[in-house]
């Protein structure tokens, strides 16, 4: 399908309450989002989610790479898989920006699938396997205390089966014992610690949950003492699940050969790994490898990337599965009906080609900074 634009937005959509974590607090979100137009005149979007605590992708190097690549996107682009990857290659290998890729790779994608009348599931596993939709997990980011009963009540409302919670400030353990107490000894427990801790804290610490039966524990480590993580993972009661550290195929390779596979779960995201095609990279090599994974997201994602993640999460079987939150916390969503889930944190599977959802142009409107445009 031969390309007429490519344009490249910023998007930021207030939250309700501000999420926080040891390594950032937003009040809104901040995307990348690209849009193809074909000149059949239908409309594709992708979105990435830059994080400067995973990748450092400064905003001169996205309108960099982003004025040099689009130019070479034509029909042979969009009509094959392997020129889609290998326009995310590019960004994410040789330019850096993975938020990018993943914006690029998912709009064009959308155009591939449409075009080819294929759902995108199948272009990411040609296999077919079936499995079951893992359910959506909670998750609880925010030290205020007030803030974190009324969410853990909502999470038992909700009856989720999975429950991901913030650790690294002084209430933590405390928070554990509250969300343990409430929801019970079935609901599975989970840590996510954004590497707050150094190795000898972190030995200390995270014996303290274990009490309260958690399931893992997520990048416990501060930034300068992530080379400690094997040593670590060898020597406390739970996998240690990554995230910030993980976000190459070398990375996942790195981790496979010096942690045991029991040891570590790997949380995948489709921005910061480039894209769902190269985050189905990284999955098959865990799978490989007999490694558990997680489908993870960005806080304050839109409904581009909520449908990108259950469209990855119905090719690959995921342990935890985390995405399509933002009618319980941001101020709207940029399509004309958010992704959401039921109770039990179940949903429906996604039929239709394409990413399967319709993005309005009024809210869209509401919410973007343009940033600049390829006219073909």
């Amino acid at each position: 399908m031969k390309v007429k634009s490519i344009s490249l937005y910023e998007l930021r959509i207030p939250f309700l309450f501000a999420i926080t974590h040891t390594l950032k607090s937003r009040e809104r979100s901040f995307s990348i989002v690209v849009e193809i137009v074909t000149e059949a005149g239908t409309y594709h979007y992708g979105e990435g989610a830059p994080r400067e605590y995973v990748v450092d992708e400064p905003k001169a190097i996205i309108l960099k790479a982003f004025r040099e690549i689009s130019p070479t996107i034509d029909y042979n682009t969009t009509e094959s898989i392997e020129s889609i990857k290998a326009i995310s290659d590019t960004l994410s290998d040789t330019y850096g920006v993975p938020s990018l890729s993943s914006a690029m790779e998912i709009a064009l994608l959308d155009v591939y699938s449409l075009a080819n009348n294929i759902t995108i599931d199948r272009l990411l596993n040609p296999d077919d396997i079936k499995h079951e939709l893992s359910a959506y997990s909670g998750i609880l980011s925010t030290s205020d205390s007030n803030k974190f009963s009324e969410i853990l009540q909502l999470v038992k409302k909700l009856e989720l089966p999975h429950v991901k919670i913030k650790a690294g400030h002084p209430d933590d353990v405390n928070n554990v014992k509250m969300a343990r107490e409430l929801l019970g000894e079935n609901v599975d427990i989970r840590i996510d610690a954004n590497r707050a801790w150094d190795t000898e804290t972190a030995k200390k610490k995270i014996p303290q949950f274990y009490t309260y039966n958690i399931s893992g524990i997520e990048e416990p480590l501060i930034t300068s003492e992530i080379k400690n993580l094997p040593l670590l993972a060898k020597e406390i009661n739970v996998p240690v699940i990554l995230d910030e550290s993980l976000y190459t195929l070398e990375h996942a390779q790195f981790y496979s050969d010096n942690i045991a596979s029991e040891k570590i779960i790997y949380n995948l995201k489709m921005s910061k790994l480039g894209g769902p095609l190269r985050a189905s990279e990284v999955f098959r090599h865990a799978h490989k490898h007999n490694i558990s994974c997680a489908l993870g997201c960005n806080v304050g994602e839109s409904a581009i990337l909520s449908a990108t993640g259950r469209w990855f999460a119905q090719a690959h079987p995921v342990k935890f599965l985390e995405g399509s939150y933002s009618k319980f916390f941001m101020e709207d969503d940029i399509s004309t009906t958010p992704l959401g889930f039921y109770i039990g944190g179940k949903t429906d599977r996604l039929t239709a080609t394409g990413t399967g959802i319709n993005i309005s142009k009024n809210k869209m409107q509401a919410f973007i900074t343009k940033i600049d445009a390829i006219v073909k």
